[in-house]
């Protein structure tokens, strides 16, 4: 009985989501050209639901599937290039977030983060923003810098927050090679008191670590 009501349930959100964008492209409000799109949408919203009901992980992995699919495709219609390109990287990076979220698996996190951010930087190179050699080299050092500050921040060890702090430096080294001699100083000096920062945030850490760790013993 609960898996005619599933069947019954999931038939009816497709009726009723593919109706609706039928209604709405019949009678101009969408644009014609983003149906396949809204099909993706569609489609990875039914199968969320069916996540929810069953919560069977590959379902979810699916279901992220099409929606991201059909968001970039989407994306890809308003922004200037080859867009998808960056879907490569930026569709299992997701997804690997996604599995993250549910699953909280660090060996998730770690593609998820990087390709995630490998995927933006792309985006931003094919959509024209980024240009110019200095600059594409540089944002390609902080965008990775950028994917294991996102381990750090949830895994807290040296072994993600290191590469973080480097890759930083060497791609805010990079992006001043372009830049003048007053903004090169300017980039130099926010870069300083950004390392002291750090610095003094993982000193202080160090020592209030070893103190929790000490209390639990005693507990």
């Amino acid at each position: 009985m609960r898996k005619e009501s599933n069947i019954g349930l999931y038939i009816g959100l497709l009726l009723v989501l593919g109706g609706i964008v039928c209604f709405l492209d019949l009678n101009g409000l969408l644009p014609g050209e983003l149906f396949s799109q809204y099909i993706n949408l569609i489609i990875g919203t039914v199968i969320f639901v069916a996540y929810l009901r069953n919560k069977k992980f590959y379902v979810l992995m699916i279901s992220s599937f099409f929606i991201f699919n059909g968001l970039l495709l989407i994306l890809d219609k308003w922004l200037i290039g080859w867009n998808y390109l960056a879907g490569v990287f930026l569709i299992p990076g997701l997804m690997f977030m996604v599995a993250f979220i549910a699953k909280k698996f660090l060996a998730y996190l770690v593609p998820g983060a990087l390709l995630t951010s490998w995927g933006i930087f792309i985006l931003l190179i094919t959509a024209d923003v980024l240009n110019g050699f200095s600059m594409i080299v540089g944002m390609g050092f902080i965008f990775t810098a950028l994917g294991f500050l996102v381990i750090f921040l949830y895994d807290r060890e040296a072994w993600s927050g290191i590469p973080s702090l480097v890759l930083g430096i060497i791609g805010i080294i990079m992006i001043t090679l372009g830049l003048g001699e007053v903004s090169r100083l300017i980039l130099f000096n926010f870069t300083a008191i950004a390392v002291v920062l750090i610095g003094l945030i993982l000193i202080v850490r160090s020592f209030i670590k070893p103190k929790e760790r000490s209390d639990e013993e005693e507990d």
